[in-house]
């Protein structure tokens, strides 16, 4: 595989080894999937080894203290700098995150001053739990209160404090494997 034709879409997708080690341009050229990659703006993004959950009283596969680390890199269209991937674990946010996708997050610098909502976000909370949920805002108390929605009829709303909040990562798309 030629690193810089995955990374940029320079080159040819595959490298030939010649006798002593050495490699040069493929003969084999696949210009759609070179295409794709340049003009509809893919970028590698790196899938963590972390997860977040949908439900708020579920606990993450991967502990607030294991260390973080790339399991892989994955191409997603209109990816940029600084943007993730993770697992979701859990029902609550089924159908449309079912437990097992992969979700390409996009860090909210200054959601403390603008929300966004009625967007489903990754909350990572002060004690080191990760939620996946549709964010609305709370009619009773919007400046202390978010609300959480799952996407699962089967799980209630929840006002979350919004003091219990570290980050906030916005879900920009959803990767699901159905397995056929």
């Amino acid at each position: 595989m030629n690193r810089d034709w995955l990374l940029y879409g320079e080159g040819e997708m595959l490298k030939e080894i010649i006798g002593n080690g050495t490699s040069s341009s493929t003969i084999v050229s696949d210009k759609s999937f070179r295409t794709y990659f340049k003009e509809e703006n893919v970028r590698m993004v790196p899938l963590l080894n972390i997860d977040s959950v949908g439900g708020m009283h579920s606990s993450n596969e991967v502990g607030e203290y294991e260390p973080e680390f790339i399991l892989d890199m994955l191409p997603f269209k209109g990816a940029i700098q600084g943007d993730v991937a993770i697992k979701e674990t859990g029902d609550s946010m089924s159908p449309r995150i079912p437990s097992g996708a992969i979700m390409l997050l996009r860090r909210v610098m200054e959601w403390q001053e603008y929300f966004g909502y009625g967007h489903v976000f990754v909350l990572v909370l002060t004690d080191g739990r990760r939620i996946t949920k549709r964010v609305t805002k709370c009619i009773e108390n919007p400046r202390e209160y978010v609300l959480c929605e799952s996407i699962n009829p089967a799980y209630p709303s929840e006002e979350l404090p919004k003091k219990m909040i570290y980050s906030v990562w916005k879900v920009i798309d959803v990767l699901v494997h159905e397995g056929y």
